[in-house]
């Protein structure tokens, strides 16, 4: 997996691991200088970046449903 920049700051980044969905895999990223709030349960946490590319190069959000 190849790295790829940030979408927020541009800086380049190492793939964290990989996501499946609908049985194709997408390089999953994190940017630890770039925090994006998290709400879970009413609750919301600050946490890094964390985005998915898919496979014509498109970020997108994995939480996102």
């Amino acid at each position: 997996m190849p790295n790829h920049p940030c979408p927020k700051c541009g800086r380049l980044l190492a793939p964290s691991g990989v996501m499946a969905v609908e049985g194709a895999e997408f390089p999953v990223y994190q940017c630890d200088e770039c925090i994006s709030p998290w709400t879970l349960e009413g609750e919301t946490f600050e946490c890094a970046l964390t985005f998915c590319v898919g496979e014509d190069g498109e970020v997108f959000d994995p939480a996102a449903g």
